[in-house]
């Protein structure tokens, strides 16, 4: 009896450790600090929280899932709806952040910001939660969050002149110049008379506590917004074909309303693509929800895109027939066993249907992307496809790098598809052939680490996906192939 109250008292002090104070009267170490005050003020709003029950921390750097989710309260404590059940809106997102869990205390408030243009992550699929954020991602963001919600703030204070200007990220200048000149970011002393900004630096819990005081106080001395209560879309269903394009148009009631801002979203932006003003464009067929949302409402279009007449071109969703049919240029009886993999029975009759074409490429030279091509044999009725799927990847703005491009090859003791000319291996150093219950780190495969190793999900991924390809990691016999991409699945 004695064990289990002993066992009990343990796990109350271990749980009251865990408990966050509401004031930061029991903070120990933000006594005669500079942001004191500041401190203060943000724990008495709801903003930040302790550390532990004692300590605040100040200058412990600020991580970009702690700003972000900071930013998501300050939005709640302006008035505006809470977000601690956005986790519900994932499902709207056109992408997810691989390295962030829906379970996240953050992952509301960064569905959030993502939904809105206040983030897009460090990458297509990376948000990096404990990456600590700079001055210059800070400021980012926080001009990202006043133009997404539609607040203004007064331009009062001279631009400062900062002595690291130069260094300070291209896409970060016109947020930082803005938010000096409306007194929320300041410079720091660059130790010679003058002012820098030090934007690769980053950002400590006092330096946001004092920065998020003076951003409220810009908001709400220069204006009260008022949001939207319902919308209207000028087409609820669409019809596209592929390669077309068309504008949405968005209503917002009432019309009085000082927040006019409205976010465009696809939800399978492999199927129809929709930019900041509404203009969709189809990519390949399928059917998808574009959605238009204003602060806490949204309506939505469902768009079904057919393929264009005559385009030559796979697409994500065609059956075992039409691709056989593309392929071959008949119907092969036996998906299941894979008949379509002996229609050649010599070498000299596949090497008849294939084309050798050449591809845009990155590859790593020193350490840096640069541009290449590769080139290599592709059955003469996906070359166009293939090709299409290469200037994708070239085309994406992480630049994935492919420094082998394999695919027509015969071997006569294996019916596989690359003797039809149906597949192709991508970077195989980098991306092994793992045999089931083996495993593939073990193996070589470090996606983040070895930047050819091609990460699940990822650009790659999703563009040969969208064209009706599929990755060898989904074979069902077990084994998997990491550098595998079939257009029959085999």
């Amino acid at each position: 009896m004695k064990r289990r109250l002993l066992c009990l008292l343990l796990v109350l002090v271990l749980l009251a450790a865990c408990v966050l104070p509401a004031s930061a009267a029991s903070f120990t170490d933000i006594s005669g600090h500079w942001a004191e005050s500041y401190i203060k003020r943000v724990v008495s709003m709801g903003l930040f929280n302790g550390v532990t029950s004692t300590e605040f921390r100040p200058g412990v750097a600020m991580d970009r899932a702690m700003f972000v989710t900071v930013l998501g309260r300050l939005r709640q404590y302006l008035g505006g709806f809470k977000l601690d059940d956005w986790s519900s809106r994932q499902w709207m997102l056109p992408y997810r952040f691989t390295d962030v869990k829906s379970t996240a205390y953050y992952a509301p408030y960064l569905t959030w910001a993502t939904l809105h243009g206040i983030t897009n992550g460090t990458g297509t699929y990376t948000f990096s939660p404990k990456l600590e954020i700079t001055r210059e991602m800070m400021a980012t963001m926080i001009a990202n969050f006043l133009k997404m919600e539609g607040y203004k703030v007064s331009q009062t204070v001279s631009a400062p002149k900062f002595s690291d200007a130069s260094q300070i990220s291209s896409w970060a200048r016109d947020s930082v110049t803005y938010l000096a000149r409306a007194g929320i970011l300041q410079g720091l002393s660059d130790g010679k008379g003058g002012v820098r900004f030090a934007p690769k630096k980053s950002a400590t819990r006092a330096e946001c506590a004092a920065v998020f005081c003076r951003l409220y106080d810009a908001i709400k001395k220069d204006f009260t917004p008022s949001y939207p209560s319902s919308l209207q879309l000028s087409n609820g269903t669409l019809e596209m074909e592929t390669g077309k394009s068309l504008t949405l148009t968005v209503s917002l009631y009432p019309s009085s309303v000082t927040n006019k801002t409205v976010v465009w979203i696809s939800n399978n932006s492999s199927v129809v693509k929709v930019n900041a003003n509404g203009k969709l464009t189809a990519v390949s067929p399928g059917t998808a929800r574009v959605y238009a949302m204003a602060d806490r409402v949204y309506v939505y279009c469902t768009v079904t895109v057919k393929r264009a007449a005559g385009s030559n071109l796979a697409y994500n969703g065609m059956s075992y027939r039409d691709k056989c049919l593309m392929v071959y240029g008949r119907y092969i009886d036996g998906e299941y066993s894979g008949a379509f993999r002996t229609v050649y029975t010599t070498q000299e009759e596949a090497l008849a249907n294939q084309v050798s074409i050449t591809v845009p490429v990155w590859t790593i030279y020193n350490g840096s992307k640069i541009s290449g091509t590769r080139t290599f044999q592709i059955h003469k009725n996906l070359a166009a496809t293939v090709k299409q799927i290469f200037q994708e990847i070239y085309d994406a703005p992480d630049k994935p790098p492919i420094n082998v491009a394999g695919g027509w090859r015969w071997r006569s003791y294996e019916q596989s598809e690359h003797n039809m000319g149906t597949a192709l291996d991508l970077n195989p150093n980098s991306n092994p052939y793992v045999y089931s219950g083996s495993d593939p780190y073990s193996a070589g495969f470090k996606p983040g680490e070895d930047p050819y190793s091609i990460p699940i999900g990822g650009t790659i991924d999703q563009i040969f996906a969208k064209y009706g390809f599929k990755r060898g990691i989904y074979w069902n016999s077990g084994n998997k192939d990491y550098m595998h991409y079939s257009f029959f699945g085999w």
